[in-house]
């Protein structure tokens, strides 16, 4: 039974080997916290975070964004489909002391695709590089 090995993200050891998806609206801080005091999720993940807010000095979002220590191995998700505040808000995590940061690339929701997040970067690999690069 004791099959599952846990596995790593560059130095990261994720273990148990089990990844708390980001969800908008559930994965807050006290739902975090909860489930990683229990020992059920090697990975914490903070909600689906805009980088519109995030850039914006939007509260709600700086507060999707913190997190306790406790909840190591941490990783922030950010959606947006412009490069520079895709950038400042990957500047922002790093700030806070995430260790990965989850860019999104697979959310369907029409209003994130038609300001070219989610999914909608998807169609456009050019800028989509050139978010994950930063060139």
């Amino acid at each position: 039974m004791n099959d599952i090995k846990s596995f790593k993200i560059r130095d990261l050891e994720i273990n148990p080997p089990l990844v708390l998806s980001p969800m908008a609206g559930v994965t807050d801080i006290s739902f975090r916290r909860l489930l990683k005091a229990r020992g059920g999720i090697g990975l914490t993940v903070s909600e689906f975070i805009s980088v519109e807010g995030l850039t914006r000095n939007n509260p709600k979002s700086k507060r999707q964004m913190r997190f306790y220590e406790n909840e190591r191995p941490f990783a922030v998700q950010i959606f947006g489909g412009q490069p520079e505040r895709m950038r400042m808000a990957a500047e922002m995590a790093e700030e806070v002391g995430a260790d990965i940061l989850d860019v999104n690339c697979g959310c369907p929701a029409p209003k994130v695709v038609k300001h070219g997040g989610g999914s909608g970067l998807l169609k456009d690999h050019s800028r989509l590089e050139t978010i994950l690069t930063g060139d």
